[in-house]
């Protein structure tokens, strides 16, 4: 695992987003990137079962989330959560995602789409999201791979200052210490991604439950 970690706190780390987001926007995900998401999540028809969002940002997946599921939503930048509120009705709390406010065993699904690799504490983070996790729930996490062509280039997810990179069987090792895998998928934003091999893809997508 590639580890580029310029902050040892949330508190700097937080201060960093909020100029940032303030400066340029939020980081923005594309309607057909958060219809993907929720397809592997199974969501496509309107129930009333809970989702949280780790790491929520400005709300772009809770918008199109909330159509089928009452959305929750943590983030530790509140210029990031203020946008969201501006676009999205899920429920929305300012706080790290190594310690969540909420119940054990509260959340149907759980997703961490883009920014389990910028967190500080990852294990705390995984153990937080399988505590709020129902048992018979499922998680959803999105990760960058280290062996993709333009990050062997430029190490950097986004340009962001905690970022780490790792393989498909590092970050397999380090998710399914916390739950069990069910499937596995690899992603790009290329429309020729169907071509590249799993090796070499752009990132990881990783669902499974406790």
């Amino acid at each position: 695992m590639l580890e580029r970690m310029e902050f040892d706190s949330d508190l700097k780390a937080k201060q960093w987003y909020n100029k940032r987001f303030s400066d340029f926007g939020v980081f923005e995900t594309s309607i057909k990137y958060n219809s993907l998401m929720l397809k592997y999540l199974g969501l496509k028809e309107k129930s009333d079962k809970k989702l949280l969002d780790v790491g929520c940002g400005g709300g772009f997946f809770l918008k199109q989330a909330e159509k089928f599921t009452e959305t929750f939503g943590v983030d530790f930048s509140s210029v990031a959560l203020n946008n969201a509120k501006k676009i999205s009705k899920a429920e929305l709390t300012l706080c790290s995602a190594s310690s969540l406010p909420f119940k054990n065993n509260f959340f149907d699904f759980v997703v961490c789409l883009g920014s389990l690799e910028h967190f500080i504490d990852m294990e705390n983070a995984l153990s937080e999201m399988k505590r709020v996790l129902k048992k018979d729930g499922k998680i959803l996490i999105y990760v960058p791979n280290l062996n993709f062509i333009l990050f062997k280039l430029n190490p950097a997810t986004a340009h962001q200052p905690n970022e780490r990179l790792a393989s498909f069987n590092e970050w397999k090792k380090l998710i399914e210490k916390y739950f069990l895998i069910e499937k596995t998928d690899k992603h790009t934003h290329n429309p020729l991604g169907k071509l590249i091999p799993k090796e070499f893809t752009y990132s990881f997508v990783f669902v499974g439950k406790k």
